[in-house]
């Protein structure tokens, strides 16, 4: 078996997700790489238009964060270090303008923590996405996504280093995603990856 590093599990990542759909799927690459994520849903969907008020009432600045007891971070100064605030959001609930703000990050030109922020869009929808990505293979309608989810997108007890499999997977899901100009979901698999493999020490995966 792989060595495993013994350094600390810092939280790699808040992700801040717009529904149930991306909880999923949060969730089981967070179980497949076995990262210290803490992915956070909100009591109904968060949009675009809302995703400011609940970054600021529940990860508001550093010093919030170092009151959260879900949260171990590497703090330097007043600097995070190795971490990332990831919202993934679809975009059809909101404007063009607040869309473009969004994506390209000045929507949070005010917020404490703007230089942690990645924004993961989804034109329209996550669903579409995916599917345009060849990961799932259908649209499925509200009663049959949460079941269906489940089902492609499992919660991963696979010991970590005991099989090459699960961070297969996950270079295979980010080769789908990455020519898809719908979605820039890519970039927190890599994300996600990198972070796994850095806690390794030995052989890679």
């Amino acid at each position: 078996m792989a060595k495993i590093s013994t350094s600390p599990n810092y939280t790699s990542a808040i992700v801040v997700v717009h529904g149930e759909s991306e909880h999923i799927i949060a969730r089981h690459i967070q179980s497949s790489l076995r990262l210290n994520l803490h992915i956070h849903k909100g009591t109904t969907s968060i949009q675009i238009n809302g995703l400011l008020k609940e970054l600021n009432t529940y990860f508001k600045d550093i010093s919030q964060l170092q009151k959260n007891p879900n949260l171990f971070l590497d703090i330097t100064k007043d600097t995070i270090n190795n971490f990332k605030i990831f919202t993934i959001m679809d975009t059809d609930d909101c404007s063009e303008g607040t869309k473009e703000k969004y994506i390209h990050g000045s929507l949070f030109s005010k917020y404490a923590l703007k230089d942690y922020v990645v924004s993961i869009y989804s034109t329209p929808d996550l669903e579409h996405a995916l599917y345009d990505s060849k990961l799932i293979p259908k649209i499925y309608n509200d009663s049959e996504k949460v079941k269906e989810y489940g089902k492609l997108f499992p919660i991963s007890n696979v010991p970590i280093g005991q099989s090459q499999l699960p961070m297969d997977n996950m270079r295979a899901t980010h080769s789908l995603l990455v020519n898809n100009k719908k979605t820039n979901l890519e970039v927190f698999v890599q994300y996600c990856i990198e972070q796994a493999e850095m806690r390794r020490v030995g052989r890679s995966f």
